[in-house]
């Protein structure tokens, strides 16, 4: 039973809308159900508020069993943060590898009950079966890669995630730059990029630098200065030089920043810059 009291003299019909307590529910998949030994595969996560308000952050535990059960009393792999205040449906994944041995193999996750939460029962997601045998063939990537790398100009970050999407992280923060164009060294072990670091009314850089640092976003150092809206970057890492577009050209330095030189001129305006065969 509900008792709505309005104050003041206005008449009228009255809406209500009511809310109903939290509920926070959990469902987890896997990206591969049958794996070879030692084979990777993700198991993602879905929680999802299916009551009204907005919880608090919590945390999402991710558990391996021995049963089709998934409990808070399993063994737990990993945990995270989970944030619902702005969304009532986050998703979570984390980046597993098969047992080197054969069987049957359970996984799932539960999220921590928050307070005022009608139903903390329903807060375990049912168990993933996952079957590892040694008829399963997986060959194992001779790729380096593990991370991918992107820019937030309005915010001056380069930001690192695994390439699954997990764990993304601000890996160097700019905050006075507009970060545009990225390259990767990955031989190397160095990043590079470019970055307008005055801007006039109407957009355009009025100067630009390009930079670079480690992967892990150490040692920044401003190679070259005094650009005039450097854009889109590229490396030809083994011959040890940068390519870079800017304001009607095409320009070229060293992997150092020295040795700039002019390429093309007299375009209209150079975008996009790939080097290949």
């Amino acid at each position: 039973t509900y008792y709505i009291q309005v104050g003041g003299f206005e008449t009228g019909d009255y809406t209500l809308h009511v809310v109903g307590p939290l509920d926070l529910v959990v469902a987890a998949s896997v990206s591969d159900s049958t794996l070879a030994f030692e084979q990777p595969f993700t198991l993602r996560a879905t929680v999802r508020n299916q009551g009204g308000g907005e919880p608090e952050p919590t945390v999402l535990f991710y558990y391996s069993s021995t049963d089709a059960t998934i409990t808070s009393d399993d063994t737990q792999i990993s945990a995270d943060v989970v944030n619902l205040e702005t969304s009532d449906l986050v998703t979570k994944s984390l980046s597993l590898t098969a047992p080197a041995e054969a069987g049957t193999y359970y996984y799932g996750v539960c999220v921590q009950s928050v307070s005022g939460e009608h139903n903390p029962d329903n807060n375990c997601s049912d168990a993933v079966r996952v079957t590892v045998s040694s008829e399963f063939a997986f060959t194992p990537s001779t790729s380096t890669l593990s991370h991918m790398y992107w820019t937030d100009p309005d915010t001056g970050i380069i930001y690192r995630a695994n390439l699954d999407g997990s764990n993304a992280e601000p890996l160097i923060t700019r905050s006075n730059e507009a970060l545009l164009g990225l390259a990767l060294d990955v031989a190397g072990g160095q990043i590079y990029w470019t970055a307008w670091t005055a801007i006039d009314p109407e957009g355009f850089a009025e100067e630009g630098i390009i930079c670079r640092a480690n992967l892990d976003g150490s040692n920044v150092e401003t190679l070259i200065d005094e650009q005039n809206n450097p854009g889109v970057i590229d490396l030809e890492a083994a011959g040890g030089q940068i390519y870079w577009t800017a304001t009607e050209g095409v320009y070229r330095a060293n992997l150092d920043g020295s040795n700039v030189e002019t390429l093309i001129t007299g375009m209209e305006e150079a975008a996009v810059i790939v080097l290949g065969p």
